[in-house]
C-alpha cells in the first residue's frame, strides 16, 4: 500500500524549475495553479521566480496549458528582471540567447552566459544539487544542439561528471530523510529528466529509493 502511495506522489509531483521541465505534469488545473503562484511571487519582489513565469511565455506547451499566447518580448523582460534583480543564473543564461525579442540557439551575449554559468559552478561547488544538474543540462545542450561551444568545450564526460554530482548530493539529502529529494532521484532514475537515462542499473536504484521511502516518517520534509 505504501509503495502505491509513494508512486502516486512520484507521478504527480511537479518540478517548477526549468531544469526539471521534462517531467512536469501539464494538467491545466495544475499549471494554472503554478502560473498563479509564480506570477504572484514575481510581482511581489521574489524576482528570481520571474524566470519560472518567463517560461509560460516562451514555451508553447506551458503557454497553451494556461491559455496564453507565446510572447518572447514578455519572456525576455521577465528573464531580465530575474537575472538582474533576482540573481537567477538560469535567467542570465537564457537571456544570453535572445537576439532582440527572439530566443534562439546561439549565444548573443557571452558576458551574460558567463555570469550565469559562473554562478551555477559556484553553487554546485557549494553542494547545490540543482546547480550541478543545470550545468550537466547545459553542457549536454552545447554538446548536441546549441551553438555555445565557444563558451563550453564539447565534453560528454563533463555532462556525466556533473550529473553524477547532482545524484550524489540528492541521494545524501534523500538518505537524510528529505522525501522531495528522494522523488527527484526516482524521476531521474526513471528517465524523466532530459539527460537522465532509464536503464536496468537505474531501474534497480529507483526501486531501492522507493523501498527506502517506505521507512521514512510521515513528518519528514
Amino acid at each position: 500500500m505504501k509503495n502505491l502511495f509513494f508512486l502516486a506522489i512520484f507521478i504527480g509531483f511537479v518540478f517548477a524549475r526549468q531544469d526539471y521541465t521534462e517531467s512536469i505534469n501539464l494538467d491545466p488545473n495544475r499549471m494554472q495553479t503554478l502560473y498563479n503562484e509564480v506570477k504572484n511571487d514575481c510581482e511581489n519582489g521574489k524576482f528570481a521566480r520571474c524566470q519560472s513565469l518567463a517560461k509560460f511565455y516562451y514555451d508553447e506547451k506551458y503557454a497553451k496549458s494556461v491559455n496564453l499566447k507565446p510572447n518572447f518580448k514578455k519572456s525576455k523582460e521577465l528573464s531580465k528582471i530575474a537575472c538582474q534583480k533576482g540573481d537567477n543564473a538560469m535567467a542570465c543564461i537564457n537571456l544570453a540567447f535572445y537576439s532582440g525579442e527572439i530566443w534562439g540557439k546561439q549565444i548573443y551575449d557571452k558576458s551574460l552566459f558567463k555570469k550565469g554559468f559562473d554562478k551555477l559552478t559556484q553553487k554546485c561547488d557549494d553542494e547545490n544539487a540543482l546547480s550541478c544538474y543545470q550545468i550537466a543540462f547545459w553542457q549536454n545542450r552545447c554538446n548536441t544542439e546549441y551553438d555555445c561551444l565557444d563558451m563550453m568545450s564539447k565534453s560528454e564526460e563533463k555532462t556525466e561528471i556533473y550529473l553524477q554530482k547532482f545524484i550524489k548530493i540528492t541521494e545524501k539529502s534523500c538518505k537524510n530523510g528529505n522525501k522531495m529529494e528522494c522523488i527527484k532521484l526516482v524521476n531521474c532514475y526513471n528517465g524523466k529528466f532530459g539527460i537522465c537515462e532509464k536503464n536496468e542499473k537505474n531501474e534497480a536504484k529507483k526501486d531501492e529509493i522507493l523501498n527506502f521511502m517506505i521507512y521514512l516518517k510521515d513528518d519528514n520534509k
